[in-house]
């Protein structure tokens, strides 16, 4: 399967500041990881720890992230992309499942 989403952890920290042309695009508390994840424009997924100040790169979706909205019980986290697509991930960035969310425009 050929899947244009990676997800891994770095420890290393970001800079206070996104790239010129990436913007924040969404946000939500996970209160298990008492940390913010943090879709930009560009794709990347971020984990901002609240406890440690530590910012880490924990993935990154083609076509950038639209969404982001984490269940109930914050177990799942789910990813709207600006391709379409849903991705649905557990606590441990491990991918559930990727689905369209709707069919891929026609070229124009």
């Amino acid at each position: 399967e050929n899947s244009s989403t990676e997800f891994w952890v770095s420890d290393v920290p970001l800079s206070p500041t996104l790239e010129p042309d990436d913007y924040i695009m969404a946000l939500d508390y996970l209160m298990e990881k008492e940390a913010l994840i943090i879709g930009t424009l560009g794709g990347f997924l971020l984990q901002h720890s609240l406890d440690g100040d530590l910012t880490e790169v924990v993935g990154r979706v083609e076509g950038g992230v639209k969404s982001i909205a984490a269940s109930p019980d914050g177990s799942l986290l789910a990813v709207a992309t600006g391709l379409g697509q849903l991705i649905v991930m557990n606590q441990d960035w491990d991918v559930l499942y990727e689905v369209m969310l709707e069919p891929p425009a026609s070229g124009s």
